[in-house]
């Protein structure tokens, strides 16, 4: 990450690929005006990251660097205590603060940011849930989405030879990437009076309200603002 002026650097994970050798510090600043609105000088705050340079997340600073100049390389590190923030940027009133979630989760193959295992809720990065007919969260992971999770946890290429160490061991081009995934076509939900919800959760649910086994799409049967639709698309209430 390069960059100036005011930023906050909060519960990063930096990785290297398999078997790429030391580039620079993850978090570099610069202080020249390039000329490109750039004129504010930089002042960091830096927490609960992790990388090359500060493995534990012990002491962020490590990972900082001072660049000659916007484009290039570094002239010393780590940051000089004038560019370095003890406090991170206050949230403005009315706007909802963040909260990070620890680096070493993020980092972690089984953690809840990769789940390589795709443990339910599925809730990961990528394409990772779908609705299914009885409206229960489920896998969603298409291959694209497999293979990038596997090689961002395992720290191998994310395809075949290419490790992107130089412009010609990068992809030229998506069938570089062996091509487009072949998506399945996929088996549309029983839905027999075409209302929109699927046949197994309407009945069950119509049941649980004494309906029979029709529900009104549009119905707040569920008495919390959101209608019946609602709560099969939002994967709100799934039947057991």
């Amino acid at each position: 990450m390069r960059s100036k002026g005011f930023r906050d650097f909060i519960g990063n994970y930096f990785k290297y690929q398999s078997a790429q050798g030391f580039v620079s510090h993850e978090i570099q600043a610069w202080t020249t005006d390039d000329g490109n609105n750039t004129s504010f000088p930089p002042s960091f705050y830096a927490s609960g990251n992790i990388g090359p340079n500060d493995p534990n997340g012990t002491f962020n600073w490590s990972m900082t660097a001072l660049a000659v100049n916007e484009s290039a390389g570094e002239g010393s590190s780590p940051l000089s205590a004038t560019f370095q923030r003890s406090s991170p940027i206050p949230t403005p009133a009315g706007y909802i603060p963040i909260t990070a979630d620890p680096a070493a989760t993020i980092g972690s193959a089984l953690g809840p940011m990769l789940n390589i295992a795709r443990t339910a809720p599925y809730d990961a990065v990528g394409a990772s849930r779908k609705i299914d007919c009885s409206g229960k969260w489920a896998d969603a992971l298409d291959t694209v989405d497999s293979r990038i999770l596997n090689a961002v946890g395992n720290g191998t290429n994310l395809f075949g030879p290419y490790d992107y160490s130089s412009l010609s061991a990068s992809p030229q081009s998506q069938a570089d990437l062996g091509g487009w995934p072949t998506l399945a076509a996929g088996t549309a939900c029983g839905d027999s009076n075409n209302n929109g919800l699927p046949d197994v959760w309407e009945s069950y649910w119509a049941g649980v309200f004494g309906l029979g086994a029709t529900l009104d799409p549009k119905a707040f049967n569920f008495g919390d603002g959101y209608t019946n639709l609602e709560h099969f698309i939002d994967g709100i209430s799934p039947s057991p």
